[in-house]
């Protein structure tokens, strides 16, 4: 296997896996994980409406009640929907890069829960997969296994990785969050 497959592979891998293990497609809505807690047709209706993508999933947190249980036509259970949503273990990302030498970057990355604790969901901790990448190559320059625990879930993770920088460089870097368990729940950053 080609090192500029590598990547997409990667990526690929790691969702047949979590949608195997949880039997959820990533493409599907990632509230499909909470089984047993809605009827199917509330997956159905949103998902056909759309929502079946993490990313507009957590569009659903800019909506009152109202509006959620219309779209997933269930009134009654607009806001446990809500409420599920929060528990998704969203990471924010922020990214500054410095050059170190001519052949080496500086990353200082910090990744902020932004999500309500759930241990019956989450249990005490939630693992996370960070990789620096380029989009052009489709290289990883780093890969890193984070571990956020209950204790420090509203405390900022901050961590710094010095990668090598390949001339010519790429126009964009990524950082990539994954969850190690729960399917579809990735954050993508572009860093320049």
């Amino acid at each position: 296997m080609h090192l500029t497959s590598l990547c997409a592979a990667a990526i690929k891998l790691l969702r047949i896996a979590k949608s195997i293990d949880k039997r959820c497609w990533w493409f599907n809505s990632p509230l499909r994980q909470f089984t047993g807690e809605f009827p199917d047709n509330v997956f159905k209706a949103l998902e056909s409406r759309g929502y079946g993508t993490y990313d507009m999933t957590l569009s659903l947190l800019e909506m009152d009640a109202k509006e959620v249980g219309g779209l997933a036509h269930f009134q009654k259970g607009a806001k446990s929907i809500i409420k599920h949503v929060k528990y998704f273990p969203h990471l924010e990302i922020s990214c500054v890069v410095q050059p170190v030498t001519r052949a080496v970057l500086k990353f200082s990355v910090t990744l902020v829960g932004n999500f309500d604790w759930n241990a019956g969901w989450l249990g005490s901790a939630q693992g996370f997969w960070l990789w620096i990448e380029d989009g052009v190559n489709e290289r990883i320059y780093h890969q890193e296994h984070v571990l956020l625990s209950r204790r420090n879930h509203g405390s900022p993770v901050e961590l710094e990785l010095m990668i090598p920088a390949f001339e010519p460089l790429p126009p964009q870097y990524y950082v990539r969050v994954i969850s190690d368990t729960w399917v579809g729940v990735e954050s993508l950053l572009p860093v320049r």
